[in-house]
Parts: C-alpha cells; sequence; structure tokens
C-alpha cells in the first residue's frame, strides 16, 4: 500500500498559501483524492487554537522573550502533529490516496526562531523539531517567495493583522532568505520548490497543479 502525502506549503507573509492550499484541495478532490487541510499554528486541536492565539495576538508584539516564542512553536507542532497530522497518516482506515496539506510547518520555526531572531542555534533548532514532529518529515515543501512590500500590500487587503505581519521589514526580508536557506541545508533535492508568489494567484497556482501533477504521476508509477 502506497503511504499517504504530507505535502507543506510556507513562506514569507501574504505570499498566498492559504488561498492556493484551498484551490489545490478543490482540485485534488476532483481527481478522487481524499484531502485534508490542517495549518500551524493552531491546525485542528483545542490546545493548538489557544497556542496560535497567543502567539498571534498583535498586544503581545515586543512583549514575546525569543526562547518563549520558540517553545510555543514546539509545543503547537508537538500537539498538531501527534493529535492532527499521524491519526490521518497513520489511520488504515483511511484511504491510501489520501493527501495532507498543511499551511506552514518547520521551515518557518528556521526562518523565524532560528534564522532571524536568534532563538537557537541550528543543532538546537534541529533537535527541538525531531523532537516535537517525532521524525515526521513532508513529503514535499512548496515556498512560496514574495517580496516584503508586495506582501505587505497583499496583506492591507485583508484586514485586521497578526504578530508576524506587523514585523519590521528588516524581519521580513531576513525571514525570506531564511525559507531559502531551509530548503538548501534541511530538506533533501527533489523534495521542495520556490515558487514566484509575486504573480497573480491562478499563475501561482498553475505552477503548483502542475508540479503536484508530476509527484502525482511519479507516485503512482512506484
Amino acid at each position: 500500500m502506497k503511504k499517504k502525502l504530507f505535502i507543506v506549503f510556507d513562506g514569507p507573509e501574504g505570499g498566498g498559501k492559504s488561498t492556493i492550499i484551498e484551490k489545490l484541495r478543490k482540485y485534488l478532490q476532483g481527481q478522487g483524492y481524499r484531502v485534508f487541510t490542517t495549518k500551524e499554528p493552531g491546525g485542528g486541536d483545542p490546545v493548538c487554537v489557544d497556542i496560535r492565539k497567543i502567539l498571534l495576538d498583535p498586544k503581545h508584539k515586543g512583549g514575546f522573550n525569543k526562547k518563549t516564542e520558540l517553545f510555543l512553536f514546539c509545543g503547537d507542532r508537538a500537539q498538531h502533529i501527534e493529535e492532527v497530522v499521524k491519526p490521518v497518516l497513520e489511520d488504515l482506515n483511511v484511504y491510501e490516496n489520501t493527501i495532507v496539506l498543511c499551511d506552514r510547518f518547520e521551515a518557518v520555526m528556521y526562518a523565524y526562531q532560528y534564522f532571524t531572531r536568534g532563538a537557537c542555534t541550528l543543532d538546537e533548532f534541529r533537535l527541538l523539531n525531531n523532537y516535537a514532529t517525532g521524525g515526521l518529515k513532508p513529503d514535499f515543501t512548496f515556498i512560496l517567495d514574495i517580496d516584503h512590500k508586495i506582501g505587505k500590500m497583499r496583506n492591507t487587503k485583508n484586514g485586521k493583522k497578526d504578530r508576524f505581519e506587523i514585523e519590521d521589514p528588516d524581519f521580513h526580508n531576513k525571514a525570506r532568505e531564511g525559507f531559502k536557506e531551509y530548503c538548501r541545508t534541511e530538506l533533501f533535492p527533489g523534495t521542495w520548490m520556490i515558487v514566484d508568489a509575486s504573480k497573480n494567484i491562478e499563475e501561482v497556482f498553475e505552477v503548483i497543479r502542475d508540479k503536484f501533477d508530476e509527484l502525482l504521476r511519479v507516485r503512482k508509477a512506484s
């Protein structure tokens, strides 16, 4: 039996991850796949929801010790993987043509807490993340890459901003480079793709859909 797929979408703020995930969910369901969508922080579990509220609340801007922030992300990830993701991936009663689409995963902790904040060393990032995930790795990661100015303009249209969206430009510019370095240093070749998310959403979706079709063809042939 082929294993189910765990696919992650990550990248700078304003890249359109949630929109792409929703479009891909509909597309894949139309192809006969069973699709679960989730997110970090806050996906599919009441404990995660409460952690998300604390992490993203704008009133805490400037009030977080960087290590506190790091461990809250780790706590959310541990809860999310054990209570939401693994039950789907490991449930023998859930069909093998199941795909989990996750909005953010370990890449954001690398980019934000390690690369930009300096809350941990690289070895500490790897140790903490591996402990939180139980060693689970995505089958494929899409990084939706976008310049902060463009992402900010998009988010401005969406109303209230969370604590990370209102960070200063230096934070976002450095984090953008962190996402790229994460792919180069933490993922195996052929398991990631950096997508230009500055294009209109339909063009971005077409690129991701085509890559996804390729991944599924390879999977069926294996």
